[in-house]
């Protein structure tokens, strides 16, 4: 099979949501997709219902990281296994509908664009926490206002390798995708409260998260250009970058 499309899921905890995912992102590509399942060092039973989707259908790529590296490290190197014309990121936590994919597609090819984002309307699941990131992001990264960022999002292989080949010690998508030009959109949908499980992220971790993206992506950025990447630390693959 000709596969066009790599959906990358990092997997943190939401082992219980896993099978559901799968059955609507093949019910919505038709099965015609590639799913990359990056384990990001969970502690329930994550990994052995990725080992279970894996042997039961062929489509399922599996990668277990050795430590936890966080979201934006486990999607990074998802999309670096990604192989395929365009390549669709999202949760594990069934809070982004597959649904949605087939129109961000269409969008992206009818505009001629780089990436699409799908976001949450209103304060979604976020709240005031995500609309701080979201000030200062647009603060540093002024082409990026005027669409709704998240981790739910389509885009060109291109950009995905334009991603990569910019990692460095702290890594945040958005950053990397909008400190060059870029052909962005974006599209909302309404929010379901989650059902499985609670997110990661309390004030404490999204205010370490702004003063990160400032201190890496602001105007102290140069310090840390040129420092050597480390490889993504997957388990049974010591060298892959």
């Amino acid at each position: 099979m000709n596969l066009e499309i790599s959906v990358v899921i990092p997997v943190y905890n939401s082992g219980a949501s896993l099978s559901d995912l799968y059955k609507g992102l093949f019910d919505t590509l038709n099965g015609n997709f590639e799913l990359i399942l990056v384990d990001d060092g969970s502690t329930d039973k994550s990994r052995e219902q990725i080992v279970t989707l894996a042997s039961e259908h062929a489509n399922v790529r599996p990668v277990f990281l050795l430590r936890n590296c966080g979201q934006q490290e486990a999607t990074l190197c998802g999309l670096s296994y990604a192989r395929t014309p365009l390549v669709v990121s999202m949760d594990a936590d069934l809070q982004h509908p597959p649904e949605l994919i087939p129109k961000m597609l269409s969008m992206l090819n009818n505009q001629n664009l780089d990436i699409v984002y799908a976001a949450a309307s209103g304060s979604g699941p976020d709240g005031f926490g995500g609309k701080m990131r979201d000030f200062l992001f647009y603060l540093l990264f002024p082409k990026s206002r005027g669409l709704r960022l998240s981790s739910f999002r389509v885009m060109r292989f291109e950009l995905c390798e334009r991603v990569l080949n910019k990692r460095r010690g702290f890594n945040y998508f958005s950053a990397i995708v909008f400190s060059r030009p870029v052909r962005a959109a974006s599209v909302t949908f309404d929010y379901t409260p989650r059902t499985m499980g609670k997110s990661s992220y309390n004030f404490a971790n999204k205010a370490k998260l702004f003063m990160n993206i400032f201190i890496h992506y602001g105007p102290f950025s140069r310090l840390f250009a040129g420092k050597p990447v480390k490889a993504f630390p997957i388990e049974g693959t010591e060298n892959h970058v």
